[in-house]
């Protein structure tokens, strides 16, 4: 599957892989889930077509800073509060690329 851009991104995306740099970082916050307390954090991130919330969870908040390239797989796109925004999946992927 070839690498997405954000600009191409609907509310139904799946399995998206893409790369963008990260151009803000919200502050950290703990919620509750069914899994337990867990830290969230959302970033924007854009590339060449756009921009988009990116949800990141646990121990990968710590490796995210602004100025990033990142990766993101397996990830997929919702809406909320009729906004775009991206999440990591499960078993998804965040590296840094520089």
């Amino acid at each position: 599957m070839p690498p997405s851009n954000i600009s191409s991104l609907s509310a139904s995306s799946k399995n998206v892989e893409l790369e963008a740099s990260v151009v803000q970082r919200f502050e950290p916050r703990l919620v509750n889930t069914r899994y337990g307390q867990s830290r969230v954090m959302n970033t924007i991130i854009e590339d060449s077509t756009g921009n988009i919330l990116l949800t990141i969870w646990g121990d990968d908040i710590d490796k995210v800073q602004e100025g990033n390239k990142i990766k993101v797989k397996k990830a997929y796109a919702s809406e909320w509060n009729g906004k775009l925004q991206l999440n990591l999946s499960r078993f998804g992927k965040l590296l840094i690329l520089n």
